[in-house]
């Protein structure tokens, strides 16, 4: 049996669509843009709820002192080696400047996460 409140760290590799000084991103909200559901298939009713809300899936509450190296902000998760050109990393930034970042395998755990009513803390390491 699940605790009400369960909560999870998840930590993944991103990459900026703009160069900022800083080297992490904490997770706001995500959009998946991979083409890719970990949760297709036959649903198991024992395991969960084929439909679940994604609204407040991840844990932003920081300290009160802004911690430099951490930007907050939404992000991206493309098909694994999709790399965006400029021009589509500046449609995202431009169309919702709150995106920050892209990455491959965060969203799918998130998702997976949300499946088991878990609350995400989700963490991306920027890699050069």
């Amino acid at each position: 049996q699940k605790k009400i409140n369960d909560q999870v760290l998840i930590i993944d590799y991103g990459f900026e669509f703009q160069k900022e000084k800083e080297k992490y991103l904490l997770v706001s909200d995500h959009i998946n843009l991979s083409g890719q559901n970990p949760l297709m298939g036959t649903n198991d009713n024992a395991l969960g709820e084929r439909f679940f809300p994604l609204n407040n899936l991840y844990i932003t509450n920081q300290s009160s002192q802004p911690i430099e190296e951490i930007a907050k902000g939404i992000l991206i998760g493309f098909q694994l080696g999709f790399k965006p050109n400029t021009s589509q990393k500046d449609f995202f930034v431009n169309l919702l400047p709150e995106t920050k970042a892209y990455a491959y395998n965060l969203i799918f755990a998130s998702l997976m996460a949300a499946h088991q009513k878990i609350k995400v803390c989700g963490l991306i390491k920027f890699i050069s």
